[in-house]
């Protein structure tokens, strides 16, 4: 009987060729990160009615893409509505929207759609009173499951 060796041949990679693999898929990961962080950027708005006057005045105005912030009508980024508005806002399917707060409200009144607008989340805050939107079409999408806060009437 003859014996025939039974020989095994690994093939290992290069150790420049790992680190090279290594580094690509390190470099895509972070690039999926930074994307995707960016694809979903939420800004937090308030619509507000008396510019930087604390609180968020009386619900009026037109809400459109874009919609034009001025003394009377607007998206602020303060929680507080003490910012002056200017220039323009276009809301997008990743905003959370907020009609008032829990401490300050928005007082009653309509806000007129103009168009179709965007948002991921609508809340009405405790504090304000009856708000209606009317006319136009709201779309809710973003991350998630589209969200509506406070009170619907």
């Amino acid at each position: 009987m003859s014996s025939n060796p039974l020989s095994i041949y690994l093939h290992t990679p290069s150790l420049s060729r790992f680190r090279a693999t290594r580094a690509g898929v390190l470099a895509l990961f972070c690039a999926g990160f930074v994307l995707c962080g960016q694809a979903f950027a939420q800004t937090t708005y308030y619509w507000d009615a008396n510019d930087s006057t604390a609180g968020f005045g009386t619900a009026g105005g037109t809400w459109a893409a874009p919609t034009t912030n001025n003394s009377t009508q607007g998206w602020s980024t303060s929680a507080a509505g003490t910012s002056a508005m200017s220039g323009t806002t276009t809301t997008n399917a990743t905003d959370a929207l907020n009609f008032g707060t829990g401490s300050a409200g928005l007082a009653l009144g309509t806000v007129t759609v103009s168009g179709t607008v965007n948002a991921n989340s609508l809340t009405f805050g405790s504090a304000s009173g009856n708000i209606t939107l009317s006319g136009g079409t709201i779309t809710l999408g973003g991350r998630g499951a589209p969200a509506l806060g406070g009170i619907i009437r």
